[in-house]
């Protein structure tokens, strides 16, 4: 019975390209290459330009104890071009850390959905620290993201990261980061299972202490065909922390769920709205394996164009 199974499962693999291409947005996770899905199954002779808009709100002290040797209380609002063949593809963008504007909505979500408080509600808004020990203390930024450039050939993918962010600000690492990863994805009816597996190598930041050198990921996805337009999809994504900092929590796994909403058009464009939750979501620290460590709000939108 369990041959069979997998053997059915195997047989019906077809690429992965209708999953979520989303990533962990913990502040010190995102100077480092990290892999993902591929947003969609581009033919060869295609072009895909994607626009993607992201803002990320995180509050994290450590110890719990209102004496905190680690702080991380910033919101980042970040834009995102890509250009997409069938073998190849570029991505990079602009991206902005400030204290911003969904303090407030986060304290009110926190309430409305999970009837419970945390160290954020005690916390002045609109603050922008990034603070731990031996590391550097950063602020609020602007400017350039890192550029990533990668190549894929049936399910597997390559990609190298080039330093164009500013370390100093926290935009980029300083040096380049390789990668590589396997999707796949499988099909029944109207449900679908999405599956990758990735290792980076982060190179050695300019202005990170303790950086990790290799990064494994782990995703796993489950999608619903609505119609023959939408989808809805949650994912399950794990990896280590990029940089230890000397707090328990924030030095353990990095588990975030994604929720999504893709909606395809008539007119070849793909609208990917998605939401992600680090360890509030399940009542932080109860379910550490399925949502623990990431950024503590995360939505986003990613519109793709084919030409």
């Amino acid at each position: 019975m369990k041959l069979t199974l997998v053997a059915g499962l195997v047989g019906a693999a077809v690429l992965a390209g209708a999953q979520l291409n989303v990533r962990n947005h913990r502040a010190y996770s995102m100077p480092f290459l990290r892999m993902g899905f591929p947003d969609l199954k581009i033919q060869r002779g295609e072009r895909v330009w994607t626009y993607e808009l992201t803002i990320a709100n995180d509050y994290r002290e450590e110890p719990r104890n209102f004496s905190p040797v680690v702080v991380e209380d910033w919101e980042m609002q970040r834009v995102q071009l890509g250009l997409h063949e069938h073998d190849w593809f570029i991505e990079g963008g602009v991206a902005a850390r400030n204290g911003g504007a969904l303090d407030a909505v986060i304290d009110w979500w926190h309430r409305l959905a999970f009837s419970y408080q945390t160290l954020r509600d005690y916390s002045p808004h609109g603050q922008t620290r990034i603070t731990s020990p031996g590391q550097r203390s950063f602020g609020t930024a602007f400017g350039l993201t890192d550029v990533t450039v990668g190549a894929r050939r049936g399910p597997a993918t390559v990609a190298i990261k080039l330093p164009l962010g500013n370390p100093r600000q926290l935009l980029g690492s300083g040096n380049i980061d390789v990668g590589a990863s396997v999707a796949r994805s499988w099909q029944q009816g109207r449900w679908g299972i999405h599956a990758l597996a990735g290792l980076v190598w982060q190179g050695r930041p300019k202005e990170l202490r303790a950086a990790k050198t290799w990064i494994p990921q782990q995703q796993l996805g489950v999608s619903y065909n609505i119609s023959s337009s939408k989808r809805l999809s949650i994912q399950w994504q794990s990896e280590p922390a990029a940089v230890k900092v000397g707090a328990a929590g924030a030095d353990s796994m990095h588990n975030s769920l994604v929720f999504g909403l893709r909606q395809t058009f008539k007119n070849k464009q793909v609208l990917d709205l998605y939401l992600v939750e680090d360890g509030d979501f399940l009542f932080y620290g109860r379910t550490p394996s399925l949502a623990n460590v990431g950024a503590d709000f995360t939505i986003g939108a990613r519109l793709s164009v084919r030409f």
